[in-house]
């Protein structure tokens, strides 16, 4: 995916910003996805239970009808389930991750351009692993970084992408700009820290301003 239309915030994920994007997505999702593949991982990863698995892959006769009992029991499993099921997507319905991805709730703009900010410093070091120096200045466990390489063994920029999602998902309100500046400081990328300081700086004074 281009950085331009990363549309996915990893500062506003915990929120319901996924509702958003999985109800703006639902008609290509019920049409193009298979589900059979996504109730197997979810169930795999405790996200949905086995009456849940049944209930999306034998209660309803048609495709269209599975992907609509999935999608509205995801919608109840909060950021972390809406992950997984994208993570489930990746290899096999990539351009519906992306189409997922390329879908900005309105509360998103200036955490978007974050995101992409710290995405865009870790390729630019022309190292493949350069992000999972910053993953464990972060404190996610080896186990964690193995296994978002795991599901995308290919695509770097989704590796970063999930692991600042996961990071957001497991801090919760904790896993803040500050920290996030702290720990690119400590990485040596002192010009990406600095600039998601001020760009979250004049956000929040420009947010003031049109309160007054």
């Amino acid at each position: 995916m281009s950085f331009e239309r990363l549309e996915c915030s990893v500062f506003t994920m915990a929120d319901t910003d996924y509702l958003y994007k999985l109800k703006k997505n639902r008609v290509a999702l019920v049409r193009d996805l298979i589900p059979d593949p996504i109730a197997d991982h979810l169930l795999a990863e405790d996200v949905i239970s086995q009456e849940e698995y049944e209930m999306v892959l034998y209660c309803n006769q048609t495709t269209a009808g599975r992907n609509r009992r999935l999608l509205d029991i995801v919608a109840t499993k909060g950021p972390h389930g809406y992950m997984e099921m994208r993570h489930a997507m990746v290899t096999d319905f990539h351009w519906l991750a992306e189409l997922l991805d390329n879908t900005a709730a309105p509360s998103t703009v200036n955490a978007v351009q974050q995101t992409k900010t710290v995405v865009q410093s870790l390729l630019s070091s022309g190292s493949i692993t350069s992000w999972k120096f910053l993953a464990r200045k972060l404190e996610i466990s080896e186990d964690k970084i193995n296994e978002i390489e795991y599901h995308a063994p290919r695509h770097i920029k989704d590796q970063i992408y999930n692991m600042l999602i996961l990071w957001r998902t497991e801090n919760g309100s904790k896993a803040d700009y500050s920290v996030l500046c702290d720990a690119l400081a400590e990485e040596g990328r002192l010009a990406t820290s600095e600039r998601i300081r001020n760009n979250h700086s004049n956000s929040e004074l420009k947010a003031e301003k049109h309160m007054l």
